[in-house]
């Protein structure tokens, strides 16, 4: 398994909200929404 790090941000509310509506839509966790969102940044990767 590959070596991981924890990331944390403070972001406005109204962005948190949207994030979390996004991710339960998805049924993801906000470990594997971040994840997602991070790799199509920065790799082109998309589920």
């Amino acid at each position: 398994m590959e070596a991981t790090r924890n990331l944390c941000a403070q972001i406005p509310i109204r962005l948190h909200e949207q994030v979390t509506q996004e991710r339960i839509a998805l049924g993801q966790s906000l470990n594997e929404y971040v994840t997602q969102i991070l790799k199509e940044h920065f790799e082109g990767v998309c589920k």
